[in-house]
């Protein structure tokens, strides 16, 4: 999972950024999404975008807390197109 992230986060390729982007995506669960988030986060030189963008792909109702995680970044953020990205992933939580 690991080299995923890093791969989606130092990739410099739009197009091999959205694939791990999906790689990463496919390979998230209910047990560990909250931890990929994290490990994004934490990861040198992320940005918000790169947080909302995987965050937005994930967004599943099911997963628990995730609402509430996104509502306190949405609060955090200060990049406008990381909260938009955000504020879609609300609609397709509410959507499903």
């Amino acid at each position: 999972m690991d080299e995923l992230i890093e791969e989606y986060l130092t990739n410099h390729s739009v197009f091999l950024v959205e694939m791990a982007l999906e790689k990463l995506v496919a390979k998230t669960t209910e047990a560990n999404y909250l931890e990929i988030i994290s490990k994004i986060e934490k990861f040198p030189n992320s940005t918000e975008i790169d947080v909302a963008m995987y965050i937005h792909d994930i967004a599943k109702p099911n997963y628990v807390d995730l609402k509430l995680n996104i509502q306190l970044k949405k609060l955090a953020f200060k990049d406008k197109d990381a909260i938009e990205e955000l504020d879609f992933a609300l609609l397709k939580i509410q959507k499903k």
